[in-house]
């Protein structure tokens, strides 16, 4: 038996028991314990039961850390309670486990081994269906309680902070100086600030255009450029922050077809497909979509 506690996501502090001898962890719906994180593989490592004794094995490329100590290739580690599995820096979740029995007949007095033997062979029949029903009362217990909290399988994407949004959409732009794309892209990042409501993503334009123009000068825009710069900045991280504060609030308070609406606006908006803000949209719009069937439960 196994207990295992979530330390991240919207279930952290979740426990739940376990009896079967293999469970599996990672991003999939199919795993015994899913963790919908992006820096998790879809079927990421196991937790594997041998001889009483438990064991982490990682089966993922980006690797598992136990109490922060890397595990590569499809090396496995023996687990002990209070052990902290994760990946990278990031903590996923504790382990409580028991002890093997064999240490407690390892421990009994040689001179009485025989007659102990045989009545642990009855307790440990009553002791194995008090254990059954014991563990089926708290996974009773628990669905009860987390029922109205858990709809599926995947777990929400943890939510981005401001400051990591604001930094992204500030991340400068590196470039060998080259004075003719940067009169090119100077020009273009003048056009699309000129005409901010002709398409969505007009101010991203602007914006990006102008970090190229000033990479490739290798030192910094005329002074109205960079007001105008500044300006369009301003307006990128204001209105990204606003919408993706107010789609995460809806996707909590289970209002899918509001929060759907307002995450491709961001993405509309921002179409960097390789940003961390434009992946962590598009999981929670897969997240929303995972719900589809369920919709009609939740209003």
């Amino acid at each position: 038996m196994i207990r295992i506690q979530m330390l991240t996501g919207p279930t952290a502090g979740l426990q739940t028991t376990h009896v079967e001898p293999r469970l599996s962890f990672g991003r999939a719906a199919e795993n015994t314990i899913c963790i919908d994180a992006a820096h998790l593989s879809r079927q990421h490592g196991e937790l594997v039961c041998t001889d009483g004794l438990w064991h982490v094995v990682n089966r993922s490329p980006n690797g598992t850390t136990l109490n922060g100590r890397p595990i590569k290739g499809e090396q496995s580690r023996p687990l002990k309670s209070g052990d902290v599995v994760g990946v990278g820096p990031h903590k996923l979740f504790s382990v409580a486990v028991a002890p093997p029995d064999k240490q407690t007949i390892e421990e009994a007095p040689a001179e009485s081994a025989e007659p102990r033997k045989a009545m642990s062979r009855r307790t440990k029949m009553w002791i194995g269906i008090g254990s059954y029903m014991l563990v089926m009362m708290i996974v009773i217990i628990l669905l009860a309680t987390v029922g109205g909290k858990k709809t599926t399988g995947r777990a929400i994407p943890e939510q981005l902070t401001d400051a990591q949004i604001t930094s992204e959409i500030r991340q400068p732009i590196e470039r060998v100086p080259d004075e003719r794309k940067a009169a090119q892209h100077l020009s273009e990042a003048r056009d699309w600030f000129a005409r901010p409501n002709t398409r969505a993503d007009a101010l991203y334009q602007a914006h990006r255009n102008y970090k190229l123009a000033m990479a490739y000068m290798g030192a910094t825009t005329l002074p109205e450029d960079q007001l105008q710069y500044d300006a369009a900045e301003k307006r990128l991280v204001d209105t990204i922050v606003e919408k993706y504060r107010r789609a995460y609030a809806m996707v909590l308070n289970k209002q899918w077809a509001d929060a759907e609406r307002l995450l491709r606006q961001i993405t509309d908006m921002y179409p960097d497909t390789t940003s961390e803000v434009y992946g962590n949209v598009q999981d929670l719009i897969r997240y929303i979509l995972s719900l589809k069937p369920k919709r009609n439960q939740f209003g």
